[in-house]
């Protein structure tokens, strides 16, 4: 449900981050102009393998024809308390925790960012499957819980994503820290890798001193 973990981080970046931890700092990548940037709340991401990190970092400088990216390596300041999605397969279960939590994120303040889609429509289905008492017709409802409708209930990886999106992030944190002022953020399985979680952390309060090196590609053609 929760854990309590003091990881080695790691995260890349095409521009060179600022010496000091700036939540200011955002991704140019992740800029659009429908929605704005989509890290609104101006969180912390991060992976803790780092070989996830270098993947990422060398397929968006191939991306945008660039010579090098960023690597940056960091850990908390002692044990940070967060939401773990780990072993939550499917966005049922993981909505079933967020559940436990107190955290309600099945509301029209929450979007899919497709259409006017919002988590509301999530929340009829999910009601459904809770009061189910037939399995397989439990896991017919469960079948039709997605955060898109090119996706399906297994993706975990766009779901985790749409907790913090534009300004879901902004809800998610408030609603957060509201019933659970100890959780400072939250890991799960972002791209179904078995090397690792991605970390989002609410602020850099517990973020330690980073080093960062310029890992250039060029060598490497």
């Amino acid at each position: 449900m929760t854990i309590d973990i003091q990881p080695i981080l790691y995260r890349y970046d095409l521009d060179k981050p600022p010496d000091n931890w700036d939540k200011g700092f955002l991704n140019f990548e992740y800029d659009t102009a429908e929605y704005g940037h989509k890290n609104k709340a101006q969180l912390f991401f991060f992976t803790n393998s780092k070989e996830i990190a270098i993947d990422l970092g060398t397929c968006a400088t191939k991306k945008y024809n660039r010579d090098f990216f960023y690597l940056t390596e960091t850990t908390t300041i002692g044990k940070v308390h967060l939401i773990d999605f780990h072993e939550r397969h499917n966005i049922y279960l993981m909505i079933s925790l967020l559940n436990d939590l107190n955290i309600n994120v099945l509301t029209d303040d929450f979007k899919t960012y497709e259409l006017q889609n919002t988590f509301n429509e999530l929340k009829i289905i999910f009601d459904q499957a809770e009061a189910e008492k037939d399995s397989i017709k439990k896991v017919k409802h469960i079948y039709k819980l997605k955060a898109h409708s090119n996706s399906h209930y297994e993706d975990i990886s766009l779901f985790g994503q749409r907790l913090t999106d534009f300004d879901n992030g902004i809800n998610f944190k408030k609603i957060v820290n509201t019933a659970n002022p100890n959780i400072e953020g939250y890991r799960w399985k972002e791209f179904n890798d078995d090397r690792g979680f991605t970390y989002c952390l609410f602020d850099s309060t517990k973020l330690g001193k980073k080093t960062t090196n310029k890992i250039d590609l060029t060598s490497y053609r």
